[in-house]
């Protein structure tokens, strides 16, 4: 087993093809197109810091939604 830390965008392993942001590993052999979409959206990130700052506030937002229980008030 082996822990990383991984920025908030990022949801799969590419190398491995298994989506881990879960309880447990998802494997993702029979979706390349999740594979792909993933890929570019890493492109992106790297190429672009403002899609990365963008990427993680909406990764904490969803993480205070469902902490909460209640959608934030995004004004």
């Amino acid at each position: 087993m082996v822990i990383t830390l991984s920025p908030a965008h990022v949801h799969l392993c590419p190398r491995h093809q298994l989506w881990t942001r879960s309880t447990h590993d998802i494997p993702l052999i029979s979706l390349p197109e999740v594979i792909e979409a993933q890929r570019r959206l890493d492109q992106l990130a790297r190429r672009h810091r403002q899609i990365r700052h963008a990427l993680d506030l909406a990764q904490k937002i969803v993480e205070d939604w469902s902490a909460s229980g209640m959608p934030i008030d995004l004004g």
